[in-house]
């Protein structure tokens, strides 16, 4: 279930690195009312927040990473549809530096760096259940 977090991460990193090029080389696209890239958002936020929540439940990890990426999702959700709804559906293709952009990159380095802090402090919890067995009677 973990693993899922990769994922997710790896949906959100591909999303960002097809945007830019395709920002770079279209710029806005009259074609699409939504860049097609901004549909990886779409995929990648819901997966590492449904992911976190399940891995919540399951109590193997420590909760502030879990938290953190669920905070970063909805970051990034909230960019998102201030992004396509405030801008990309009128015509207007804000910089890189706008509040919708930020939004949606804050959320992603939330939810890269508590991953991160998920997978270590899963590995610090193994390693202690490993050094303290209980004893069995």
């Amino acid at each position: 279930m973990i693993w899922m977090l990769l994922v997710g991460v790896g949906i959100e990193i591909s999303g960002v690195v097809w945007d830019t090029i395709y920002h770079e080389k279209y710029g806005y696209d009259e074609l699409f009312f939504i860049p097609p890239a901004h549909y990886m958002d779409l995929v990648g936020a819901p997966l590492l927040f449904i992911t976190a929540l399940l891995l919540k439940r399951q109590g193997k990890i420590p909760s502030w990473p879990l938290y953190g990426i669920m905070l970063g999702a909805v970051l990034q959700t909230i960019g998102w549809v201030w992004d396509n709804v405030g801008y990309h559906l009128r015509g207007i293709e804000p910089s890189p530096l706008a509040p919708p952009h930020l939004a949606l990159n804050l959320g992603l380095l939330a939810m890269l760096l508590c991953t991160i802090a998920a997978f270590i402090g899963r590995a610090v919890r193994r390693a202690k259940a490993k050094s303290n067995p209980k004893l069995s009677a």
